[in-house]
C-alpha cells in the first residue's frame, strides 16, 4: 500500500527534457520507493511525450533497471511498473496516478486510493 507521495519536477536539462524525482514515496510501513526519471517531449507538447527511469530502488525486490528484469511504463497520468521474477514465486506490479498530469513548474501528487495505485 502507498501511504505519501510526491513527484517533484527538479531540473530543466536540454530544451524539452525535464527531471523528475520519486519524493517521499513511501509504504506503509515507512519503506521508500525512490527514482528518478526524464520526460521528453517536442516544443509545445509537453504532455504527449515519454519518460525512461534513470535511477530506481524499490523495496523488498531484486528488480533493478539494469538486471534487465522491470517493464516500465511512463506516461503524462500514471506510472506503472511490472516485473516478471521469482521473488518468493511473486511477480511484481506497481501503479502511480497522478492526481494531475506531470508539470514542468509544480510538484505532481500521487492518488494514494488503493483502486488507483499500489504495490
Amino acid at each position: 500500500m502507498i501511504h505519501c507521495f510526491v513527484i517533484l519536477a527538479v531540473t530543466y536539462a536540454h530544451g524539452e527534457t525535464q527531471g523528475f524525482t520519486l519524493d517521499n514515496l513511501l509504504l506503509a510501513d515507512g519503506r521508500q520507493i525512490t527514482g528518478t526519471f526524464d520526460w521528453t517531449s517536442s516544443a509545445g507538447d509537453f504532455e504527449g511525450g515519454s519518460g525512461v527511469f534513470t535511477a530506481q530502488d524499490i523495496p523488498y525486490t531484486t528488480y533493478g533497471l539494469n538486471a534487465g528484469n522491470l517493464n516500465t511504463d511512463i506516461q503524462s497520468n500514471a506510472i506503472e511498473i511490472t516485473g516478471n521474477g521469482d521473488y518468493h514465486d511473486m511477480g511484481l506490479d506497481i501503479k502511480l496516478v497522478f492526481l494531475q498530469p506531470l508539470s514542468r513548474t509544480q510538484s505532481v501528487p500521487i492518488d494514494t486510493d488503493p483502486n488507483q495505485s499500489f504495490f
